[in-house]
């Protein structure tokens, strides 16, 4: 079956992952005490958006693969840790910013930035995710899907830019949030992020034909010149 036929009901996942971000949001709030947190709204109705852009603009055999990954994942309990690391980069600065203020003092002018950052982060992912027909949520070959190298897009200027934009955008998530405890979280996140994409390299220089001589082409794994 060619990837471009797989079924996949856009506007029902719509729906889902609306109803998903509303939820989210008001457990969120609801730990928190308060409504009238303006930055943690805006988290949610971008998630939204994203989550909604991202089923109409990429593929459903893509979109099937990242909700319900075939095959073996090299990282077995990768996806667990991320969605807990994550839950708790939520949970600290709802309980720091609306019970407990022991370190929500971070600037509005950061709080701004990281408005910014959240939003190049999730384009940056979905932009990834259009090029790479192969951007399971697993780290695993993918010989079942014809995997091939990708090379064009981001990939063309770094290795990993899913891990480099998820990476931004939960930083500037976090700067919105407001709090300085919820970095702590999210700096574990980047780690095991890059931890990932170490595990993931290696995977790919073993068992994917062609990934060693990108290697060699594009030097950078996140950021050009520095890493």
């Amino acid at each position: 079956m060619k990837a471009s036929s797989t079924k996949f009901n856009r506007p029902k996942a719509v729906i889902i992952c609306t109803l998903i971000c509303a939820i989210s949001a008001a457990l969120t709030l609801a730990l928190a005490g308060t409504i009238h947190l303006p930055f943690f709204w805006a988290v949610f109705v971008i998630q939204a958006i994203v989550s909604a852009a991202s089923i109409y603009l990429l593929e459903p055999a893509l979109l099937n693969e990242r909700m319900r990954p075939q095959g073996k994942d090299e990282d077995r309990f990768g996806r667990l840790i991320v969605t807990i690391l994550y839950l708790i980069s939520v949970i600290i600065p709802a309980l720091d910013v609306g019970r407990l203020h022991i370190s929500d003092t971070v600037p509005l002018i950061v709080q701004i930035i990281g408005v910014v950052l959240n939003i190049i982060g999730w384009a940056g992912i979905v932009w990834a995710m259009r090029i790479n027909m192969y951007f399971s949520s697993a780290i695993r070959l993918q010989p079942d899907r014809n995997q091939q190298v990708i090379t064009t897009g981001p990939y063309r200027v770094i290795r990993h830019p899913g891990y480099a934009f998820a990476s931004l955008g939960f930083l500037g998530q976090t700067m919105m949030f407001g709090s300085w405890l919820g970095f702590i979280p999210t700096i574990l996140l980047i780690i095991d992020f890059i931890y990932r994409s170490f595990l993931e390299e290696k995977i790919l220089v073993d068992g994917l034909p062609g990934y060693k001589a990108y290697m060699a082409r594009v030097k950078s794994r996140w950021v050009p010149g520095l890493f």
